[in-house]
């Protein structure tokens, strides 16, 4: 029997072996061995190129011109607010978040959100939440929300795909770049950016062949554990936080004051705001990352549950 056409020579051997076991193999079972991929097989030069660039630029180069520092732009203050954060949801004090933590006894956004943020933090895949990746995936999320949202010209909470062109293309100098950048975060094609969406191919661009989370925290700040807390003032059971625990005192003068004179969050009662008090007319975000005024809440019943988006 003559064998040839397009079939290779170590295809040849295989068939030949399969038409000396055909009485014990189905015909199709044997021609279906033929076509195996290779083990040793390496992928072309265009398979990696797709792979590892976005029109024809790394990731990491893209990043860069867009205008992200990653953990060279933190500031010290910003590394123990991520680490007190970090702290308070890390109940059994052990050093990590778990997912039980984390995603079971989240009491902010939603299930399925806090399943999402966990996982793109989760950075070896070990199923718990160090504190260095915690930290880092916050320095990512929150870098990459304001360098996109910024683009939010109609402040829709999306970003459209000649919006983000036009702001993109001066700092990538490249138009067509520009537009592949966009299609790559774009990942269910709709034209337009919602915040998880693409903070997911962000984040992979912001980790893949980088050093883990500790290493790079430890590089900027000289501590594996990414922004030690100041000593000397505990909460009750240890905790460290400030005296007496709970949230600093809000500034005088009443009003609605979400933040105090150092940036950290207060208490709504110590903001000034009471039960029976009228809800501030400002803007919030939902989970999808979408906009809404509060004004337009008058008049209807309505429960709002606040949290981070990370």
């Amino acid at each position: 029997m003559e064998i040839g056409g397009a079939i290779g020579y170590q295809q040849k051997i295989m068939l030949m072996l399969a038409l000396q076991i055909r009485r014990t193999m189905p015909l199709a079972a044997i021609w279906g061995l033929l076509f195996l991929p290779q083990v040793g097989a390496q992928k072309s030069p265009v398979q990696e190129n797709e792979l590892t660039t976005v029109g024809g630029v790394t990731p990491e180069a893209v990043l860069k011109r867009l205008g992200a520092r990653l953990e060279h732009g933190v500031s010290a203050a910003q590394l123990s607010n991520y680490a007190r954060h970090f702290t308070g949801i890390d109940r059994d004090a052990d050093g990590r978040h778990s997912k039980a933590e984390y995603i079971e006894n989240g009491n902010y956004l939603t299930p399925q959100a806090r399943r999402g943020i966990f996982s793109a933090a989760d950075n070896d895949l070990d199923g718990f939440v160090t504190k260095a990746e915690y930290i880092l995936n916050r320095i990512i999320t929150d870098e990459a929300k304001a360098i996109v949202q910024a683009m939010d010209d109609d402040r829709d909470g999306l970003v459209q795909r000649l919006e983000f062109v036009k702001h993109a293309k001066a700092k990538l100098s490249d138009e067509k770049l520009s537009g592949a950048v966009f299609a790559a975060l774009d990942t269910d094609g709709n034209g337009a950016l919602r915040v998880p969406e693409y903070l997911r191919v962000w984040g992979q661009w912001a980790r893949t062949g980088r050093k883990s989370p500790a290493q790079r925290l430890n590089k900027v700040s000289g501590d594996p554990g990414a922004a030690k807390e100041q000593p000397g003032r505990t909460r009750p059971g240890g905790a460290r936080g400030r005296e007496g625990g709970g949230p600093p005192p809000g500034r005088p003068g009443g009003g609605f004051r979400p933040f105090s004179a150092n940036s950290d969050p207060v208490r709504l009662n110590q903001a000034g705001l009471k039960i029976g008090s009228p809800l501030p007319e400002v803007t919030i975000v939902d989970a999808e990352g979408k906009k809404f005024e509060t004004a337009s809440l008058k008049g209807s019943y309505s429960v709002l549950v606040f949290g981070c988006l990370t």
